[in-house]
């Protein structure tokens, strides 16, 4: 991959870390998981889980 283009992919994923976002963690019985949340991200409601709070909340980010 050429250099240019690793530079630009990198602003990019440094501009996806400033952005601000809620997140909605609650356990599911129904799953026994940790559900994650993203309510400011269209479509599908719940969009990742976790076996612990921390975890969801890691692969939320």
């Amino acid at each position: 991959m050429p250099n240019c283009i690793k530079k630009k992919k990198l602003r990019g994923i440094k501009k996806m870390a400033q952005i601000k976002y809620r997140m909605v963690i609650q356990w599911s019985d129904e799953d026994n998981c940790f559900l994650a949340a993203l309510p400011d991200f269209p479509g599908q409601y719940w969009r990742t889980h976790g076996d612990t709070y921390e975890e969801a909340v890691a692969n939320g980010k």
